[in-house]
């Protein structure tokens, strides 16, 4: 069974959408990095978030213990990881035997111009672009110019 099988599509929305109300949440007040932990029984059956505060992780409490909705999120995070860095967010994965990291760090100054009432737009965004919009970051522009000349 394929992981795609093991949820729907409205639970890859319903993940997207929640993964968003999270980040944007946590960064609204002065956060600029989230950490996201996937619980493997098998299978990603819960995902846990953490703050980063006073230098330490410190687990909030909201938990996802729905197993379809946690394999969407593992789903989601595992192609956002393999975007790599960009200019307004770096994401970075850290696999253990039982669970998967992944750490979500926002820059400051992109999110300093960003706080406010479309914080959550804002992010949905930078997370979830469409082609169009990867065209105009600075690191994928000068790649796809220099690509384009050899």
């Amino acid at each position: 069974m394929t992981s795609a099988e093991l949820y729907s599509s409205l639970d890859l929305d319903e993940a997207r959408n929640l993964l968003v109300d999270e980040l944007a949440g946590r960064v609204q007040e002065s956060e600029n990095e989230v950490r996201i932990r996937v619980h493997f029984s098998g299978r990603p059956d819960c995902v846990w978030f953490y703050a980063h505060r006073d230098n330490h992780w410190v687990k909030e409490p909201r938990i996802i213990n729905d197993p379809s909705l946690a394999v969407a999120v593992s789903e989601l995070l595992s192609m956002l990881a393999s975007r790599g860095k960009s200019d307004e967010v770096s994401i970075r994965r850290t696999k253990k035997i039982d669970l998967i990291d992944t750490d979500i760090q926002f820059d400051t100054d992109w999110l300093n111009t960003h706080r406010g009432p479309h914080l959550h737009s804002y992010v949905m965004g930078i997370l979830f672009r469409d082609q169009h919009a990867s065209e105009h970051d600075i690191r994928r522009s000068s790649r796809s110019n220099f690509q384009k000349r050899n």
